[in-house]
């Protein structure tokens, strides 16, 4: 039987994925409610109506006035904490109907303190979590209503304790997660209905862990991944209605992980990616909706795998491919720019 809150978030989520992710209700309208108005704000059943921002930086003391709470129906965001887990006082905590934002927590290593945090109504965002080790802790977490973006956090080697998550409406952003040498938490997730965007991963050799995902919706980025050696663990991703850009990952060899990608709606973007010598994995593409963009990988001898394609909406154009400078006769016809 659905509880009264997990109802409110249901309803926030559905209006917001209909919305294209864009905040709605109380996330939107509410003045924000300050930790010290939190004994007063706080109703008999638990809820916080509108926004709550707890500051460490103008805030001092042990955080108590959170404990009890049930239910955020707007944002909460926690920052510039130090010297305590300020989690820890979340332990009743089973909905945020907007965001929930956790920035520059200094001691908390885990999210044990929010275990009982079932549903997140828009998106969740951690960075800036310099002792954070690990995502165990969330296990109760069925639904985020729009965006999964994780940042700047460096210390968390791999994403367990994300393996309820089945789907994100909106986008899914790791970016300069220096630790980070794997994508395990993520295996159930099949759509990311925006962008995938994976930048500036440095210790992390391949996509394992994203065997679940069929669709982005969006376009998917892999930029700057200077340890990223092969694509392998996208075994079932079929469609990407946005571009796929393949950026300045200096170790990839391999795009094996692409071997089921059959259309690619917008541009496929392949440039600076000095150890690729072939686009094996790319066999089973069979339609670009946009441009062909192909330069300076400097490695690169052999594009065969490009022959399958059927069609090409936009322009084509290779420059600086190691023995691949100019665009295949082989391709040059498919173009409808």
């Amino acid at each position: 039987m659905r509880t009264w809150w997990a109802a409110a978030v249901c309803a926030a989520m559905t209006a917001t994925a209909k919305a294209v992710c864009e905040p709605r209700g109380d996330a939107n309208r509410a003045q924000a409610v300050r930790l010290e108005d939190l004994p007063s704000a706080l109703e008999s059943n638990g809820t916080v109506l509108g926004n709550l921002v707890v500051d460490g930086r103008n805030n001092q003391g042990s955080y108590e006035e959170l404990e009890g709470i049930v239910y955020v129906s707007g944002n909460l965001e926690l920052s510039h904490v130090y010297g305590q887990d300020v989690l820890t006082n979340l332990g009743e905590l089973k909905g945020v109907g907007g965001a929930l934002k956790l920035v520059e927590l200094t001691s908390v290593q885990d999210l044990s303190g929010i275990s009982n945090l079932e549903s997140i109504g828009y998106s969740l965002t951690l960075d800036k979590m310099h002792s954070l080790i690990t995502l165990v802790g969330m296990d109760a977490l069925q639904e985020i209503g729009c965006d999964l973006t994780i940042s700047n956090t460096a210390g968390i080697r791999n994403l367990t304790g994300l393996e309820p998550i089945l789907a994100l409406n909106g986008s899914l952003e790791l970016r300069e997660i220096a630790g980070l040498r794997s994508l395990k938490g993520l295996e159930n997730v099949a759509t990311v209905e925006t962008d995938v965007r994976m930048m500036r991963l440095y210790a992390l050799p391949t996509l394992t862990g994203l065997g679940g995902l069929q669709s982005v919706n969006g376009s998917f980025h892999l930029v700057e991944n200077s340890a990223l050696f092969s694509t392998e663990g996208l075994g079932s991703l079929e469609e990407i209605d946005g571009d796929l850009i393949l950026d300045r990952n200096y170790s990839l060899r391999s795009l094996a992980g692409f071997a089921n990608l059959r259309r690619i709606g917008g541009s496929l973007i392949i440039t600076e990616n000095s150890a690729l010598n072939e686009l094996s994995g790319l066999d089973a593409l069979r339609i670009i909706g946009g441009d062909l963009i192909v330069e300076r990988n400097w490695s690169l001898w052999n594009v065969d795998a490009l022959f399958n394609l059927q069609s090409i909406g936009g322009r084509i154009r290779f420059s600086e491919n190691g023995e691949v400078q100019d665009v295949p006769p082989e391709l040059s016809a498919m173009s409808h720019a």
